[in-house]
């Protein structure tokens, strides 16, 4: 059955398959924007982004783990702990994006066409990266761990200089927008599923070809 033409409730899970890739174009608006500092001793620091600020703190974590004289012990593990995280941090990023873009472009392809074993067969390779209904409500909130590395980042400051360091924002904080583009992504998904299994339109469940 061709679904080339969407209406009513077609529509609407046309559209939830759509949100994680609108929300992660949304979501980088404040990760290349100045807008968050750090205030120390008395003094603020630049501004910077969440993109510039993993940079900073991973080639900071480098310069603890490489000193060639001796650090404390505490800000060792930290140093370990922020490379770490850093990585993560970008894994998270890129699984998102991936995540993103194979669930557009695959819902695009699965509700404009009849069902096909080529088809099928890109359904069994997307349910390898995405298992299931779960998944995919865990992966729309990958960009909230991220989110939350600043605060690490001032912690992991104050460690080294021994002085409280705190983190403020212009505008919301970072994992403000990041929670509401989960939720505004994963709610709908699920509050359609009984829509998706009606319409014959739901990227986990496997058609049968005419």
């Amino acid at each position: 059955m061709n679904r080339s033409r969407a209406t009513g409730s077609d529509f609407r899970i046309r559209l939830v398959y759509l949100l994680p890739l609108f929300a992660g174009a949304l979501l980088l608006i404040p990760a290349f924007a100045p807008h968050i500092f750090f205030y120390r001793s008395g003094s603020l620091s630049a501004t910077v982004n969440p993109v510039d600020m993993l940079g900073y703190l991973r080639a900071e974590a480098d310069r603890v783990l490489h000193a060639t004289e001796p650090v404390a012990q505490s800000s060792y593990r930290f140093a370990m702990l922020a490379s770490a995280l850093t990585v993560a941090a970008w894994f998270f990023m890129v699984w998102y994006a991936l995540f993103a873009v194979a669930t557009a472009v695959l819902s695009v392809w699965a509700f404009g066409a009849a069902p096909s074993e080529a088809l099928n067969l890109a359904k069994r390779v997307y349910r390898v990266f995405v298992p299931n209904r779960v998944f995919y409500g865990i992966f729309c909130f990958l960009p909230l761990p991220v989110a939350f590395m600043p605060y690490f980042y001032a912690r992991f400051l104050g460690t080294l200089s021994e002085t409280a360091v705190s983190v403020h924002f212009y505008g919301a904080p970072d994992f403000a927008y990041a929670l509401l583009a989960g939720v505004a992504c994963a709610l709908p998904f699920y509050l359609l599923l009984p829509a998706q299994k009606e319409k014959r339109m739901d990227l986990f469940r496997i058609y049968k070809t005419i």
